[in-house]
């Protein structure tokens, strides 16, 4: 098989695996970056390994696509010149220039650009690092760009702001790590959330309890949402905080048994109950799921400090530090809004 061939086959298989997460046209850019015609000691000088990174990035972070290459992970920050390739020689990244040189690198490929399809998903990909720069107003300088590609894959280090709309949240798993004190519950939770989140996440007690929990590594609502649907789903077809019905009455109603406000003590039940005799799947594609009870129990967190951290995040950011008593309204306009306020307040 000849290298043009075989390349050629890569990039097709490369645009079918990304084609619901990113543009269909991204896989191309596999024929310029490459370990094969990439400088692995120095990736980020390669204009095409730049826009690769930023059209793949709800698939691969920058680590990722290093470790795809076969890279060391300690690499020199993006190059002047790099950037001057996305950005056609002007000293701020737009979406435009991003565009236009994107659309000439797959075209170089031999590849096929839709404007109609991988448009509106590459203007999506820049917003996402627009976002975590810091830079909605459309204009990304070299240096913020050069943090994205050095630091936006660090545990612990987060987006300057979560998203610059409510269709694309600026990273897909929380930023920071989870405290010793969680001892597994946070990602036992997100699990049984899995087997109801499409019927609505605040519709019931598990996705609730696992958006406040996912608090403890700074992931907000949507970014909570995005980790507990499976990776074969397509952006658009995830919802966002915000868009999804508020949080059912009902279930407020059993965390805190009729109260109207929900204390710590209820938030401190609640968690530890539902990691009690906690639910699993018999089987069934994501969305149609057959749950039953596993008669397991935890794990449990090491200590309930863990849910006092975690509880009084949100305590903070509905105005109710003195009480820790979130009424009902609060509670609900946490899930849904939090994700857009850049607002994170604390006790």
């Amino acid at each position: 098989m000849s290298t043009t061939l075989r390349a050629v086959i890569v990039a097709s298989a490369f645009a079918t695996a990304l084609a619901q997460f990113s543009p269909q046209s991204c896989g191309w850019l596999t024929i310029a970056c490459n370990a094969n015609t990439t400088d692995l000691s120095n990736v980020w000088n390669s204009t095409a390994c730049a826009q690769y990174a930023l059209c793949a990035q709800n698939e691969r972070t920058p680590a990722e696509i290093l470790t795809w290459l076969g890279a060391p992970a300690d690499q020199p920050r993006l190059t002047q010149d790099a950037f001057n390739g996305l950005s056609q020689g002007s000293d701020q990244l737009t979406y435009n220039s991003l565009s236009a040189t994107y659309q000439a690198a797959v075209a170089a490929a031999g590849g096929t650009y839709n404007s109609a399809s991988d448009g509106p998903e590459l203007q999506n990909q820049f917003l996402i690092a627009a976002a975590w720069t810091n830079n909605c107003d459309g204009s990304i300088p070299y240096t913020n760009l050069a943090d994205w590609f050095e630091y936006s894959s660090v545990v612990g280090v987060c987006p300057a702001v979560t998203s610059c709309g409510s269709t694309y949240a600026a990273l897909n798993t929380p930023c920071g790590a989870q405290p010793a004190e969680d001892n597994g519950s946070c990602k036992e939770l997100l699990n049984q959330c899995e087997l109801w989140i499409t019927q609505g996440a605040w519709q019931n007690e598990y996705c609730t309890l696992a958006a406040l929990c996912s608090g403890a590594a700074d992931a907000t609502p949507d970014v909570m949402i995005r980790e507990v649907y499976p990776t074969y789903v397509g952006n658009t077809d995830i919802p966002t905080a915000a868009s999804l019905d508020r949080l059912s009455i009902d279930v407020f109603n059993n965390i805190t048994g009729g109260a109207s406000t929900m204390s710590l003590q209820n938030a401190i039940d609640a968690y530890y109950g539902a990691l009690t005799n906690t639910w699993g799947s018999e089987g069934g594609p994501f969305g149609a799921e057959s749950p039953y009870q596993t008669g397991n129990n935890g794990p449990y967190p090491t200590s309930s400090d863990y849910v006092t951290d975690f509880w009084t995040l949100v305590a903070a950011w509905t105005g109710n530090c003195d009480s820790l008593e979130v009424p009902y309204d609060n509670l609900a306009d946490w899930l849904q809004y939090s994700s857009d306020s850049n607002y994170h307040p604390t006790c």
